[in-house]
């Protein structure tokens, strides 16, 4: 080691109240190349919990196994879920900020999850997990999405998502669920399994025949299956609060549902959205 460094170990010393030691010269016959030795993970505490290869002077020598497509039209989400992962047996292997380039780069190449938001320009995180489970049924799918929404749950396991995830969730919830839906495994808890199972008990028998929905109710059928509110749907189709209300209740009373969350699940079924 040469001057500068033992400078700046000594201040180091200094700055942080430890003793300052000179490294030791290992003896040539008991030295072992960096590059020879059997990379094995390296512990590291973050928030009160040990995690593999949280010190930046690790970061090179623990091997990464699972690689993830992550789709967030907000680059600020995108890099903290990326700086989130680092020292994980998990890596943000490519970025997409909206469905058509995530769904471009899906079927480019080959991940071990995909992990999505709901609310993207040009087209919405639901309709890419209908396209990637059409391609490719097996593939891993995590719904990631600040909205707490019913509809956006039912339309999630209905299209056979492995869970849903709330930005809002804690990290440590977040990365346990990356790393089991990576694996395959599904996260859904049982009352989110219970809302949606309970939509489609409660619907009426005969409801798969056609039914007799206006081309005005089919247009908000889809806005509401799409998450939106009723304030939204006015805005997006240009009519009154008033009357997508009147329509929302024609459209149950047809569909013979009784909430907003049936009735998604219902335009799921009949692949409208």
């Amino acid at each position: 080691m040469d001057g500068a460094s033992h400078i700046c170990m000594l201040r180091w010393s200094i700055a942080s109240s430890r003793p300052f030691r000179p490294p030791t010269r290992p003896a040539a016959q008991n030295a072992t190349p960096l590059q020879n030795q059997e990379l094995q993970p390296c512990e590291g505490i973050l928030h009160g919990r040990k995690s593999h290869n949280r010190f930046p002077f690790c970061q090179s020598r623990c091997s990464v196994t699972s690689k993830i497509l992550f789709v967030d039209d907000h680059e600020i989400v995108r890099l903290g879920i990326r700086q989130m992962l680092i020292g994980t047996d998990l890596e943000i292997a490519d970025e997409a900020a909206n469905s058509d380039e995530a769904y471009n780069k899906f079927v480019a190449s080959k991940f071990a999850l995909v992990m999505l938001d709901v609310r993207l320009p040009g087209g919405d995180g639901l309709q890419l997990l209908g396209k990637i489970k059409t391609h490719t049924p097996t593939q891993p799918v995590l719904v990631f999405s600040a909205y707490d929404n019913p509809t956006y749950v039912a339309r999630a396991v209905a299209l056979g998502a492995n869970g849903f995830l709330l930005k809002s969730d804690s990290l440590e919830k977040i990365i346990d669920a990356i790393q089991r839906t990576s694996k395959g495994e599904t996260i859904w808890s049982r009352e989110e399994l219970r809302r949606v199972t309970g939509s489609l008990a409660t619907m009426r028998v005969g409801s798969d025949s056609e039914i007799p929905l206006t081309q005005r109710e089919g247009e908000v059928l889809k806005q509401l299956a799409n998450g939106l509110t009723n304030k939204e749907i006015a805005q997006s189709l240009g009519i009154s609060y008033e009357t997508v209300k009147e329509h929302v209740q024609h459209i149950l009373r047809k569909v013979g549902v009784s909430d907003r969350t049936q009735a998604a699940v219902w335009a799921v079924r009949k692949n409208l959205v």
